[in-house]
């Protein structure tokens, strides 16, 4: 009782101070899926951007793309920018990490400050008969 192995059983491998089977190493897990789903919107947006609309310029068919790749990127990456950011912050919280708990949680007022006040800015300049 109480005394610690020197060796790993058969069929285990010895990992920060762990003995965890082969196949459950960390290169095997998918930790990043909010950037995985950011690749994968980016590479859809540039897909829809191969989708041409042909007009007439000068008597010759002319075709191009209506589409504003960089407004739909921004868009589209922003919930999952802010939904990594909470998950973050929960995360911290749940596991005692309270430093990083407090880092997500300005990193997340920052983004919600940034957000209302280009929202006041879009409706002062765009709506000014409707803001106060």
């Amino acid at each position: 009782m109480g005394a610690c192995l020197g060796g790993c059983p058969d069929g285990r491998v010895k990992k920060e101070g762990q003995c965890v089977e082969p196949g459950l190493f960390d290169l095997s897990l998918m930790y990043f899926p909010f950037v995985i789903t950011t690749i994968i919107i980016i590479c859809l947006v540039f897909a829809a951007k191969l989708k041409k609309k042909a007009t007439l310029v000068n008597g010759k068919k002319h075709l191009f793309s209506t589409q504003s790749s960089i407004t739909t990127i921004c868009a589209l990456v922003a919930p999952m920018q802010t939904l990594a950011t909470i998950v973050q912050f929960v995360l911290a919280f749940y596991y005692g990490h309270y430093l990083q708990f407090f880092l997500a949680l300005g990193v997340y007022l920052m983004i919600f400050c940034i957000n209302v006040g280009y929202l006041y800015w879009l409706i002062k300049n765009f709506y000014s008969k409707h803001s106060p």
